[in-house]
């Protein structure tokens, strides 16, 4: 390297330090309404949902209305001209808002806002969230192609309570292992992810569909933490004989919602521009392992009341997300030990399908929240084994893991294959037959909900349904 080369590198290096030391703020921007003279129409979805998410709600019935057009580019236009130093991170339709981050907080006093802005919420303040560089530089290793598991004698390693437990082994021989099924993972990083052996029959197939980092505002997820990858393996994870999740043959979409290392309340808004995303690509499930109650020094915490699936920002687009055809499955929450104890957002929005854990005697684990939501509902809707679970860490090992964050994946891949027989019907049908199906479903309580699912016996139902 020349000096010439090696001064323009540490000049870089400065530049990037320094930007990374200064303080950002986030203000999320609602507007009022889409405007009439918004580019997009509900008669022409093509400009803005992908023809499996059209093909999805077709099917289902579900009709495509203003909620589901873009945020007018117009009015994000004008605000980024407005706000020179702003820099536009995420953007919903749902709920009508963008975010931007800028390092100058005196924005407001000196700027007059169109009247098409609604309401500015700041939603963070501090150091711009970066990557945890939790990145083990393993060396690729090729796998076994998972396409040819003998049906007959499917061998789930370290998984297989966690498989038989939910009954899904005869799903499994029955050739429903989440073909053609789309699960978006929305998380805190899948470190690894694009190297370990544990993933090669995704990488091979292409069925990582693809990936971005909502916190992060970059499209690298793969050097952002192990917990992604813990979860992905629950689900998608296959190693010969030692691991095999409940949908190794779904593709996935890796999305980076989380801002490890922190929490607070702009997590909420990624996860909903995440949501959207998931909705936008033709997702047909979103596995969560997240949830919020309190954040960091206090700004913007929940309380128990607010747990009712209408408060937290997150909970209503969740809740939304349903609507528009997708399964949500949101672990219910790790504070069944401590003073909190309840579930937390989104886990009490009303049409999320929220996990608790239990051990193999098929009891719950004692850190695994409880409810019921603060108006009452049952959650957890149900439980699945979350107490040494069998997982793929970063380096690409079969461990174990506990954490109702494994339990809500391993219920997502078991509901994956549920849906490939049943893609025709609304979230609501599949989840209210799981619960029936369940061990508690005549007597729900708010530590267990409506208890450990049997999906050999969910099949029946909604297969006796179809036939009505």
């Amino acid at each position: 390297m020349t000096i010439k080369s090696a001064l323009t590198v540490l000049l870089l290096f400065c530049t990037i330090s320094t930007l990374q030391s200064q303080e950002v703020y986030k203000y999320a921007i609602f507007f009022k309404k889409k405007g009439i003279n918004n580019p997009y129409s509900v008669n022409q979805p093509e400009a803005y949902l992908s023809k499996r998410a059209i093909e999805r709600k077709n099917r289902m019935g579900i009709k495509i209305s203003k909620t589901d057009l873009p945020v007018n580019p117009k009015y994000v236009e004008e605000i980024k001209k407005l706000i020179p130093s702003a820099l536009v991170l995420n953007k919903s339709k749902w709920l009508n808002f963008v975010v931007i981050q800028t390092t100058d907080s005196s924005w407001r006093k000196t700027i007059k806002l169109p009247s098409y802005v609604r309401e500015i919420k700041l939603i963070y303040t501090g150091k711009p969230p970066k990557s945890t560089s939790n990145r083990v530089f393993s060396p690729s290793t090729a796998g076994n192609d998972c396409s040819k598991i003998d049906l007959k004698s499917i061998q789930y390693g370290s998984a297989d309570f966690q498989v038989k437990s939910l009954k899904l082994n005869e799903l499994h021989q029955q050739n429903n292992l989440g073909q053609d099924v789309v699960i978006a993972v929305l998380d805190g990083g899948f470190s690894n992810v694009d190297k370990i052996e544990a993933f090669h029959h995704l990488r091979q197939a292409n069925r990582i569909l693809g990936t971005f980092d909502f916190a992060g505002n970059e499209t690298e997820v793969y050097g952002d933490g192990e917990h992604g990858t813990m979860v992905l393996g629950c689900m998608a994870g296959y190693v010969e004989n030692k691991i095999l999740g409940t949908a190794p043959f779904a593709s996935y979409y890796l999305l980076r919602t989380e801002e490890t290392g922190s929490e607070t309340v702009s997590e909420e808004y990624n996860w909903v521009s995440g949501a959207e995303f998931a909705d936008s690509v033709g997702a047909d499930l979103i596995n969560s392992s997240l949830g919020y109650t309190k954040f960091d020094k206090n700004n913007g915490s929940y309380t128990y009341a607010d747990m009712n699936g209408k408060t937290a920002l997150i909970s209503r687009g969740a809740n939304i997300a349903v609507s528009k055809g997708i399964l949500v499955v949101n672990s219910a929450g790790n504070s069944g030990n401590d003073s909190w104890k309840y579930i937390g957002a989104p886990a009490d929005a009303e049409k999320v399908f929220s996990i608790g854990a239990t051990n193999k005697l098929d009891e719950r684990v004692a850190f695994s929240s409880v409810g019921p939501t603060s108006d009452g509902r049952i959650k957890p809707n149900v439980m699945a084994l979350g107490s040494y679970s069998a997982v793929i860490n970063a380096s690409g090992s079969v461990t174990n893991a506990s954490g109702t964050s494994f339990s809500s994946p391993i219920m997502c891949g078991a509901l994956a294959c549920l849906m490939q027989k049943y893609k025709y019907l609304k979230p609501e049908l599949i989840m209210r037959a799981v619960e029936a199906s369940s061990n508690n479903a005549t007597t729900p309580t708010a530590e267990m909900g409506y208890g450990i699912p049997d999906f050999t016996k969910a099949d029946k139902l909604l297969s006796e349904k179809k036939k009505r």
